[in-house]
């Protein structure tokens, strides 16, 4: 996949909502607009990127299985990945690219990115 199809697809799955916890002291439309924002402004030129999943894992994967996708936005040891064979998107957690974990969290981006 290229970066405009992942771009297309990232910014079509910003109106999925639903899954994103806001405490009701929130003010929603705020909070919305600031985490695509940050989304925005943490995008990558996409890669390959492989994680173990971790404790507490997925109902559909083992704990120690790997999950691979293209990273399309990092920062501060978060990294978002979009898995085209799921259509899912997954938070990996992790310091170095090269040890990342999946610690359960997948669904719509924003979900992702504030977990």
């Amino acid at each position: 996949m290229d970066r405009q199809q992942l771009d297309d697809i990232l910014e079509s799955n910003f109106s999925e909502t639903d899954d994103v916890y806001i405490r009701s002291d929130w003010d929603e439309e705020s909070y919305i607009r600031d985490n695509i924002e940050s989304i925005r402004k943490a995008k990558c030129d996409p890669f390959k990127l492989t994680a173990k999943v971790a404790e507490p894992g997925f109902h559909d994967k083992e704990i120690g299985d790997e999950i691979e996708g293209y990273c399309i936005a990092h920062q501060s040891g978060h990294w978002l990945v979009y898995v085209p064979e799921e259509n899912t998107f997954y938070c990996f957690w992790g310091v170095e690219p090269k040890h990342v974990a999946a610690r359960g969290v997948a669904g719509n981006a924003l979900y992702c990115w504030t977990a």
